[in-house]
């Protein structure tokens, strides 16, 4: 996998649990996995993109909380019917973004929430305020990264991750134009250069190395007003005054 070795966001060595290496439940407490309920989660000619039952089924209608299979036994969201399938929400935003008046104060944020009963995980996103970085797609984006990077989440047992969200941007880029650029050397169809390829090429590198490992990443748009928690969390990352002055990985965190 050819990647720019001065990419401060690619999570380079990272090794994932294997599918054989992580936790089960007790016999008779972790549900087997239904292999077709898998199979209709996703489709052929899409494999990273989440497919529901029906357009109106939320993430709520699926996804319960409950203890993963690791030792700690973190509370998690997992499918209702299939003890394997993880769900977590992420959200970008940028605020004062658009008007020419205010540029000087732009300034954005991301967020990830993944159980009901924990606030979820926030960060400003990297750089000045009134940075040329500072958008909304560079934060819903890097809010991904972020989910992605900061722990372990296969060790609590999960062979699949559904990241709900509701930016078309990192829906349609994750499930179909990343190929795309990267076949074309990172250059759109009219011949520009990606906008934010750091993201993308990191991003690119975690999906790649999860489905080595049997770990799957699923994306699935949802409407925004199914994802208010999240999308709260990401607003209060943005006005906060403290922000890292260069984008870098961030990892380590129990929860």
């Amino acid at each position: 996998m050819d990647v720019s070795p001065t990419n401060p966001l690619l999570r380079i060595g990272h090794r994932h649990v294997q599918k054989s290496s992580r936790p089960f439940g007790e016999p008779g407490i972790q549900r087997p996995s239904n292999s077709s309920l898998i199979a209709y989660m996703t489709r052929p000619d899409s494999p990273r993109r989440f497919l529901p039952p029906n357009d109106q089924t939320r993430p709520s209608d699926l996804f319960r909380e409950r203890e993963d299979f690791s030792i700690n036994q973190f509370p998690r969201f997992f499918h209702k019917d299939d003890d394997r399938t993880m769900l977590v929400y992420t959200d970008g935003s940028c605020l004062d973004q658009g008007d020419l008046a205010v540029a000087h104060r732009r300034r954005a944020g991301c967020a990830f929430v993944y159980c009901d009963s924990k606030p979820g995980q926030k960060l400003a996103l990297e750089g000045t305020v009134g940075g040329p970085e500072q958008t909304s797609n560079r934060a819903e984006l890097r809010a991904v990264l972020f989910f992605l990077q900061l722990r372990v989440w296969e060790a609590g047992g999960a062979d699949r991750i559904v990241i709900a969200t509701d930016s078309e941007y990192v829906v349609e880029g994750a499930c179909g134009r990343l190929d795309t650029w990267i076949a074309r050397d990172w250059r759109t169809a009219a011949g520009s250069h990606v906008a934010n390829k750091d993201l993308w090429e990191a991003l690119n590198h975690e999906l790649r190395t999860a489905e080595e490992a049997q770990l799957n990443i699923l994306f699935w748009r949802i409407p925004r007003e199914w994802n208010t928690k999240c999308d709260a969390l990401a607003k209060e990352a943005a006005n906060e005054t403290s922000r890292m002055p260069r984008p870098a990985v961030v990892h380590g965190m129990m929860m």
